[in-house]
C-alpha cells in the first residue's frame, strides 16, 4: 500500500497539474459510476422482468424498497383509476431521469481523460525540446519531459479505456430499465 503512494506521488511529481486533475478526474468518475451502478442495481429489474411477463402485480411487493417499480406501484394502487395513465407518466418521467442522472457527467469524463492524457504528452513534449535547445541535447536533461508526457497519456487512457466498458454496460442497465416502463406502461392502459 505505502509503495502505491509513493509510486502515485511520484507519478504527481512527473506528470506535474496534469497528472492531478487526472487523478481527480479518476476518483470522481469511478465513485459516479459505481453509484450509479449500485442504483441500477437496487431496481432489481430481473424480478421486475418476470412481474410484467406472467402481469403478476401481486409480486411487486417483493421488490426492496429502494426499487421505483415498486414506488411506482404503490403509488399507482392508491390513484384512482380515472387517473392512473397520468400518474404512471409523471412517474415514469421521474424515474427516467433518475436512470439517467449522471450519465452525460460520465460519458464527458470519459471522453476529457484522454484528451487530459494527450495535453501532458504536449507539454511533456515541450518541455523536452525546451530541455534539448538548453542543455544541448544532454540525455539525462531531457528525459523528465518524455517520462511526463508518457505518464500522462498513460494515466488518461487507463482512465477512460475501463470507464468505457463500464459506463456501455450502465447504459444498457438503464435502457432496460427503460423498456419496463414501456411494458408497465402497456399492462397499466390494458387493465
Amino acid at each position: 500500500m505505502t509503495n502505491l503512494f509513493y509510486k502515485a506521488i511520484d507519478d504527481l511529481q512527473s506528470g506535474g497539474i496534469i497528472m492531478l486533475l487526472l487523478y481527480i478526474i479518476s476518483i470522481y468518475l469511478w465513485t459516479n459510476m459505481l453509484k450509479k451502478y449500485w442504483f441500477l442495481k437496487k431496481q432489481q429489474s430481473e424480478k421486475v422482468d418476470k412481474i410484467l411477463c406472467f402481469k403478476d402485480f401481486n409480486s411487486f411487493s417483493e421488490l426492496c424498497e429502494e426499487s421505483l417499480f415498486l414506488n411506482i406501484f404503490k403509488s399507482l394502487k392508491q390513484t384512482p383509476s380515472n387517473q392512473k395513465i397520468n400518474k404512471f407518466y409523471e412517474l415514469s418521467i421521474f424515474a427516467a431521469s433518475l436512470f439517467n442522472k449522471d450519465l452525460k457527467i460520465i460519458n464527458a469524463l470519459i471522453i476529457i481523460a484522454p484528451l487530459l492524457g494527450l495535453l501532458g504528452t504536449v507539454n511533456g513534449m515541450i518541455k523536452t525540446f525546451e530541455t534539448l535547445n538548453y542543455y544541448n541535447a544532454e540525455t539525462l536533461a531531457f528525459s523528465d519531459g518524455i517520462k511526463q508526457a508518457l505518464y500522462t497519456t498513460e494515466l488518461g487512457l487507463v482512465i477512460s479505456i475501463p470507464a468505457f466498458f463500464f459506463f456501455n454496460r450502465l447504459k444498457r442497465k438503464v435502457e432496460k430499465l427503460t423498456q419496463q416502463i414501456n411494458k408497465l406502461e402497456l399492462l397499466i392502459k390494458e387493465n
